[in-house]
């Protein structure tokens, strides 16, 4: 059986023998092989841990002052400017 070009990379890790045969039993019970049970899993966490990190929400209320702000002509008051020097100074 060929391997897929998409599917060449390799993920190798340890567990525990009890994890192990978790997994496995999981896998096992809706007939899938280790690694089709375990890839789609571990991408799924893999994408809820990045989205909880990079993703911001916000609620209605929130959302419509955000957009009134960025419609108006504003301008940054001097706390503001100041908060933002101290995050360039921290986040490079």
């Amino acid at each position: 059986m060929a391997t897929s070009a998409l599917n060449q990379a390799r993920l190798d890790f340890r567990t525990t023998d009890e994890n192990k045969a978790l997994i496995e039993k999981a896998a096992q019970l809706i007939g899938q092989t280790l690694s089709t049970f375990a890839v789609p899993t571990l991408v799924e966490r893999a994408r809820e841990v990045i989205n909880a990190h990079t993703v911001t929400e916000v609620t209605a209320r929130d959302w419509e002052t955000i957009n009134r702000l960025l419609a108006s002509d504003a301008q940054p008051s001097d706390r503001l400017r100041r908060a933002a020097a101290r995050y360039k100074e921290r986040r490079g």
